[in-house]
């Protein structure tokens, strides 16, 4: 993994945990955030934007969640967060 320039050997678990899923939505009122809470302790809400800490979760599982409650995703990725 780089970080900062540098490159960085780390244990696969190591960085399994520390996946974040960010989410840019379409919309600054949130539908359905109250039931993604609940799934999701951990997550964050900025401007529009949720970070979604997937520890060993996946993904698919937090955007069909979202598809379920009517949150608009108009992007994701993965992010490292250590």
């Amino acid at each position: 993994m780089r970080d900062s320039g540098h490159i960085a050997v780390l244990e696969g678990q190591r960085l399994i945990g520390w996946r974040t899923l960010q989410i840019v939505t379409g919309a600054p009122f949130l539908p359905g955030l109250a039931e993604l809470r609940l799934l999701f302790p951990d997550l964050r809400v900025s401007g529009g934007r949720i970070a979604v800490p997937l520890a060993s979760g996946s993904a698919e599982e937090a955007l069909a969640l979202c598809v379920a409650e009517r949150v608009p995703v108009l992007a994701s990725w993965i992010d490292y967060r250590g």
